[in-house]
């Protein structure tokens, strides 16, 4: 048999962990990362709730550790600066 080389575009679904996502979000530049937000806060902007309330949920319902809060504070307060 001859070297046939046959090329296919196949297209694979494969989910994306929430900790593939964090992977993702820590190996961005800092340029990166403020464009992420950007693009959450258009997101959010369309919800019908505000984003606070689905905070809340994520705090009462999830059982967010504190290393987990520690972390959002840390965002929060750098947005308030």
């Amino acid at each position: 048999m001859r070297n046939t080389i046959i090329k296919k575009d196949i297209e694979v679904e494969i989910p994306i962990t929430p900790e593939d996502f964090a992977r993702y979000f820590a190996d961005m530049y800092d340029d990166e990362q403020a464009r992420f937000f950007e693009e959450l806060a258009k997101l959010v902007n369309e919800w019908e709730m505000p984003f606070s309330c689905q905070l809340d949920n994520m705090m009462i319902n999830s059982g967010v550790s504190l290393a987990a809060r520690s972390v959002m504070r840390d965002i929060g307060r750098c947005a308030d600066e």
